[in-house]
């Protein structure tokens, strides 16, 4: 096995995500099972002594007022439906928890179950596991053409240090599926969704746990091409997230916009999301912000990531499209495409998942 990587490992969205691992709020029951199904697969990882910086404190989810409040007892229960542990807390119960929150909340949500990972480590972690079973890694070598014989079967991929022979490729190129995807004369429907990411000064205790404004889970209003499913650019949407590191350090984010690959940083929109963290948790706003980044989040018309073959091009597996997700699918993503490529087949059903289930021609 090779793996090409076009920069460093770990140098795209994975640099620029916040780790949560676990599941959400909101979705529909193929989100849910992909997230029930990726804890297990951490789980079984752990177990096997990978060290991914691992730590299962939970995390608290605030609704923004009145109505947010009631969608959000709604969305704990239909959790609680499927025997999972969150629960409804008042804001009392709430502040044991975390005392930094802001004491005007009208209560929230407590998960538990929800975890943190170091996503750098994660990578690291399983390119170190493929080398050790004789993977080679390539690194700075891009994709840069797809050869197929007459009947549409992959045959060899051209890269940046010779050609290759092959029968399997695994697209897992993220935000940059598109680009890709043209190599192999599809069209594959995936966009950059960007996001920003504030770092604030070490500040070992101030929070324990994530706190996650309700938007987080709903910011999914996407405008698209009349004629098809492409998002037109517009403003940022801008949601809260308060996130510890085990470095002390803080991650303060975030939101989601459509702007190709621009990653520029907006003082507006980091202004914004202040502002918002600040009313999740106030004595943020006496800290200080050491650096801001953005990042970009692979985007899918109907949410759901592309895995799986494509009957398009015989050899050709996707692996992409995880949206906000990535590294909570990453685990799972990968067990599930070696099942498919060594074996044909795999436990979970992964049709709901189809790269085909869009026109890609």
């Amino acid at each position: 096995m090779i793996v090409l990587e076009r920069g460093g490992i770990a140098c795209g969205s994975t640099s620029a995500t916040q780790g949560l691992v676990g599941y959400g709020l909101l979705g529909d029951r193929h989100h849910l099972d992909l997230q029930l199904e990726a804890l297990v697969a951490y789980d079984s990882l752990l177990e096997q002594g990978f060290d991914f910086g691992f730590t299962r404190n939970g995390a608290l989810v605030i609704p923004d007022g009145p109505s947010d409040g009631e969608a959000l007892r709604r969305a704990v229960s239909t959790r609680t439906e499927r025997g999972l542990k969150c629960e409804w807390l008042p804001v009392a119960e709430l502040l044991r928890l975390e005392p930094m929150l802001a004491p005007s909340s009208t209560g929230g949500a407590y998960l538990p179950e929800l975890a943190q990972v170091s996503p750098m480590r994660v990578a690291l972690e399983l390119i170190r596991h493929a080398v050790d079973q004789g993977a080679q890694v390539w690194c700075g070598t891009p994709l840069s053409g797809i050869e197929f014989d007459r009947r549409r079967a992959i045959v060899a991929v051209r890269t940046g240090a010779g050609r290759v022979s092959t029968k399997s490729l695994v697209l897992a190129t993220g935000s940059w599926s598109r680009k890709a995807g043209t190599l192999a004369g599809l069209s594959v429907p995936v966009w950059p969704r960007k996001g920003h990411v504030i770092v604030i000064e070490p500040v070992p205790g101030f929070v324990s746990r994530p706190i996650v404004d309700f938007r987080y889970g709903s910011t999914v209003e996407v405008s698209t091409d009349a004629n098809a499913a492409v998002p037109i650019a517009g403003p940022a949407q801008v949601f809260g997230v308060v996130q510890p590191l085990p470095s002390g350090q803080i991650l303060v984010g975030g939101s989601a916009e459509f702007a190709e690959f621009d990653r520029s940083v907006s003082p507006a929109v980091v202004g914004q999301i202040a502002r918002r963290a600040v009313r999740l948790v106030p004595a943020l706003a006496k800290l200080r912000a050491i650096r801001t980044y953005t990042g970009f989040r692979p985007w899918t018309p109907d949410g759901r990531p592309l895995v799986g073959p494509t009957g398009q091009a015989t050899g050709l597996v996707f692996a992409t499209g995880h949206g906000g997700e990535g590294i909570t699918h990453s685990v799972l993503t990968g067990q599930i495409v070696a099942d498919l490529i060594v074996d044909g087949s795999t436990k979970l059903d992964v049709r709901p998942l189809s790269p085909d289930r869009f026109r890609m021609s």
